[in-house]
């Protein structure tokens, strides 16, 4: 088993994690900075940050925006062409399915972190999270979050997902969470 500190995360998230920092007018440099990630933000794709340094950026930037649900800033600011080639797989599905089998096939590319398993039961599509480090409520928010829109974003017919469920606890007030 993979220490903690080993796992990985494409760098270019950092990009939507400024952007959302940004929005509530907190200096990200000096949060990066405290989060060990003090680099000049890359758009390289093959740049990885420490996924354990970005759960901390995630906690140090609740802290200072004093928005627990900080993660679903990030989630409307992420773009899928963040991810590069990935990202440009996930826009070229046909369909909502298709974007889920290939989001389940390529993820290990975003992170290394978690794996997903897709489930179809007929009426229901699961979308499964196996964290293999002990998940972030703020990357948790994030991940669904960029997920949803997402597939908003790439639906031609709208997409509402019928239910959501969360590891965590369930936050206190729900509204941001039902209106994304």
């Amino acid at each position: 088993m993979l220490l903690r500190d080993q796992f990985t995360t494409i760098g270019s998230v950092l990009n939507a994690v400024v952007k959302a920092l940004d929005s509530y007018g907190v200096s990200a440099p000096a949060l990066l900075s405290a989060a060990g990630l003090a680099r000049p933000i890359s758009n390289d794709p093959l740049v990885r940050i420490s996924t354990q340094q970005l759960h901390h950026l995630f906690a140090l930037a609740v802290e200072a925006s004093g928005d627990p649900q900080f993660g679903l800033t990030v989630a409307r600011q992420m773009h899928f062409l963040n991810l590069h080639a990935v990202g440009y797989a996930l826009a070229a599905s046909e369909t909502q399915m298709d974007f889920l089998r290939r989001l389940e096939r390529f993820m290990r590319l975003i992170t290394d972190a978690v794996t997903l398993e897709v489930r179809d039961l007929g009426e229901v599509v699961e979308l499964r999270v196996h964290s293999l480090m002990p998940p972030s409520d703020v990357a948790e928010d994030a991940f669904v979050g960029c997920v949803i829109v997402t597939m908003r974003t790439l639906s031609h017919d709208g997409f509402a997902p019928r239910r959501v469920e969360l590891r965590r606890v369930a936050p206190a007030g729900l509204a941001p969470y039902v209106d994304m």
